[in-house]
């Protein structure tokens, strides 16, 4: 799957290697990547919370990872922020509330 950042500047893609690729939308360069999940990665969704951009992937591992994307000039990182398991499947999606109190998954 892949996704736009809220202002557009990233694409993150990910896939059935469970590696993430965050790239410059601007140039297209790679500015991040990792392996995320042991297993595909199903889907991935920026997500801003307050201040704080936050990058949540589910995989077929069944986990679903939320990482604080972190911006400074040229340079993108990401600082794991927290890890859901004890899915009984693969998590196929991932959504949240308008207000963000709840998550879902499926």
């Amino acid at each position: 799957g892949c996704t736009f950042s809220p202002d557009g500047a990233i694409l993150a893609a990910a896939g059935k290697s469970g590696k993430l690729s965050l790239l410059r939308v601007s140039d297209g360069r790679a500015v991040y990547a990792a392996q995320f999940h042991s297993q595909p990665i199903s889907h991935v969704r920026f997500l801003l919370y307050g201040e704080q951009l936050i990058l949540v992937t589910a995989s077929f591992d069944k986990t679903i990872k939320l990482h604080t994307v972190i911006m400074a000039g040229e340079e993108v990182r990401l600082e794991w922020k927290a890890t859901f398991s004890g899915h009984p499947t693969a998590v196929l999606s991932v959504d949240y509330s308008p207000e963000l109190a709840s998550m879902a998954s499926s």
